[in-house]
């Protein structure tokens, strides 16, 4: 039994200089609308099951983020001026594109994003997150170690940044790879990688090559425009700094905003 003793003292020691503290983080959601939010959801449920606290961050006229709602993880909300109807239109709108891009003509793809645009202003939204001091308040509060941020709700890159935490970009993928293009320095090739959501193989003929590009073209404009008219403004008045076109609603470096962020497929 002697032998035994000492044994069992050092198993102890060693099962002790083992253990390591573990603390959970604090983590701020920016999800997006409908499978979007399921899939964000999906990584929400998992933190709280590893017992990390989880805010989301969602608006009033939210469609499928039902903050009213008891979860396991706690909402914060800001109020915009729309109603949820008004956002239903809006993704039924979106949807509707989606669904119809195959079968319509460029121009007419662009005339139906830039009524979509004027008729629910990206810079609303943000203005109606960034400039409530009441939720601004709240979040600095909280202290957070790290922001989820669906890029499909404008302005979270920003939030982090006024934040002063890193930034993880949570998406499935967006319209012609803008964003993984020209904020991730992802190499696309439109000769021969075909552009989503168009349903080109890698083996186009010529006709399907040179309509690759110009959608490639379209959406790369876009995108910018997007970015240029609808949220430089808001760039430039919370940081201070003149904006050029470049793409601050994704938080590409160039627009100045000097939050660490990831980007994550899911």
């Amino acid at each position: 039994m002697t032998s035994v003793r000492p044994f069992c003292f050092i198993l102890q020691g060693l099962l002790l200089v083992g253990f390591y503290q573990v603390e959970s983080g604090n983590v701020l959601v920016i999800p997006g609308e409908f499978s979007h939010w399921h899939n964000m959801r999906v990584i929400v449920e998992e933190l709280v099951e590893r017992n990390h606290s989880v805010t989301v961050l969602v608006s009033t006229a939210s469609n499928t983020v039902k903050y009213a709602k008891e979860e396991g993880f706690r909402f914060q909300f800001f109020s915009v001026s729309h109603e949820e109807h008004e956002f239903s239109a809006m993704w039924d709108e979106m949807t509707d594109i989606w669904v119809q891009y195959q079968n319509s003509t460029i121009l007419h793809t662009v005339s139906r994003v830039i009524d979509l645009m004027k008729n629910v202003s990206a810079f609303e939204i943000c203005e109606a997150m960034i400039k409530n001091e009441t939720v601004m308040g709240t979040l600095r509060q909280s202290k957070f170690d790290v922001v989820l941020y669906d890029p499909f709700i404008v302005c979270g890159d920003l939030l982090a940044d006024m934040l002063n935490v890193p930034l993880i970009i949570v998406m499935k993928m967006f319209f012609g790879y803008t964003l993984e293009r020209i904020c991730g320095q992802m190499p696309s090739t439109p000769s021969y990688i075909p552009t989503h959501p168009v349903r080109f193989s890698d083996r186009m003929n010529f006709p399907e090559r040179v309509q690759n590009f110009l959608q490639y073209v379209m959406l790369t404009t876009i995108f910018y425009t997007l970015s240029h008219v609808q949220l430089n403004p808001m760039y430039s008045e919370i940081k201070g700094l003149k904006f050029f076109g470049c793409c601050c609603g994704v938080l590409c470096n160039p627009c100045g905003l000097q939050t660490p962020v990831s980007l994550q497929h899911f």
